[in-house]
């Protein structure tokens, strides 16, 4: 499949739909949370500091699950249950990784 430019007048009635699921997290048990929502994530699930064995440098999580592949935040769909949801799910599929 090539390259297909949009055009305005041709296209004008198409949008682009997209379907947020969150099914490849449901393996994480743990996610980052940021200092400018720490106020939010508290009411919502457990939350703990780690420090990177790399690094030294010491992260803020959240605990989305006890048991492997099991997130408590994610239905069988792939559907975030929660009303907070943390920014590093907000901004799924990018996501943030370290190097070994």
């Amino acid at each position: 499949m090539g390259w297909t430019l949009v055009s305005k007048s041709k296209d004008r009635q198409k949008r682009i739909a997209y379907e947020r699921r969150y099914s490849l997290l449901k393996g994480d048990l743990l996610v980052q949370i940021c200092n400018f929502e720490l106020h939010l994530a508290v009411a919502n699930l457990p939350i703990f500091f780690v420090r990177s064995p790399v690094n030294g440098v010491v992260g803020l999580y959240g605990i989305m699950g006890l048991k492997k592949d099991q997130n408590l935040f994610i239905d069988s769909q792939g559907n975030w249950k929660s009303n907070f949801m943390p920014s590093v799910v907000r901004a799924f599929p990018f996501k943030g990784a370290s190097l070994q």
